[in-house]
């Protein structure tokens, strides 16, 4: 059992692995601020990102095929590991077009902006969020004064 557990662990550090180079590429190909980008330059980076994608959602399937093979050809194996791994399979299975849906979706978006329109969302965004952060910021010190007056205040003093 504890192999089994080792191994379950190696799939999930090689997957979260796959999913960080994929993201760091992803993030090193985009185009520097102010660099003029060509339309067919642009498009070939996000076919090229495309393809990573697939690779890495096949790999990951093929990998977990491999392992649930290889789990359920031990001799004597328990009918529960049985099922256990049919349903690690299908877990992954969901888990796999899961991804593939957010990747399609996500650079078909890309795909459909220039460079210097989808830096500038990036940046707005950016700012939104930081507004954002900051009147949350001032809600939560407001709301503290209020309550540290409440607290201070001469009518609980008198109790």
């Amino acid at each position: 059992m504890t192999d089994w557990n080792k191994q379950a662990d190696e799939v999930m550090k090689t997957w979260t692995k796959a999913q960080q180079d994929l993201w760091d590429t992803w993030r090193r190909s985009m185009p520097m601020p102010g660099a003029a980008q060509a339309d067919e330059n642009w498009n070939k980076a996000v076919t090229f990102w495309k393809e990573a994608v697939d690779r890495s959602l096949n790999t990951q399937m093929e990998w977990t095929k491999m392992w649930v093979d290889s789990i359920k050809a031990q001799k004597a194996m328990p009918k529960e590991m049985e099922t256990w791994t049919d349903q690690m399979l299908a877990t992954m299975q969901t888990w796999n077009e899961s991804q593939a849906t957010f990747w399609e979706n996500m650079l078909e978006s890309v795909q459909k902006m220039t460079p210097e329109r989808l830096r500038q969302q990036v940046e707005e965004g950016a700012q939104q969020a930081f507004q954002s952060w900051q009147d949350a910021m001032q809600r939560a010190i407001s709301a503290q004064q209020e309550f540290a007056a409440f607290w201070m205040s001469p009518a609980k003093k008198s109790k």
